[in-house]
């Protein structure tokens, strides 16, 4: 049985992954993995350098939970480019994301 810290904390952390500070729909580190073909490290490492746009939704003291953006692995994955041009494409893409509406 669970005790009520922990219930607690599970429905925390789900509605943190529910929310979005942009309201774009987020995915986890293996989805946006499986979409670039690259492994869940390599994600994490990507987010930690910059590199990849994410939202930060849980601390812990051993554990970090991100959010990435499932347009832009969306994109990035219809684009066909390679994963060295990653970094060129996402900062594009937070451009064009982050430009004012007309």
């Amino acid at each position: 049985m669970m005790s009520a810290s922990s219930r607690i904390s599970r429905a925390v952390k789900t509605v943190f992954r529910m929310a979005s500070s942009s309201g774009l729909p987020r995915c986890g580190s293996g989805e946006t993995a499986r979409s670039r073909s690259v492994s869940r490290e390599t994600v994490r490492r990507l987010a930690l350098a910059g590199v990849l746009p994410h939202t930060v939704v849980c601390h812990g003291t051993r554990k970090t939970t991100r959010r990435y953006p499932r347009r832009f692995a969306e994109e990035f994955a219809a684009s066909g480019l390679e994963v060295a041009d990653l970094a060129a494409f996402a900062v594009a893409w937070r451009a064009r994301v982050a430009a004012p509406a007309r």
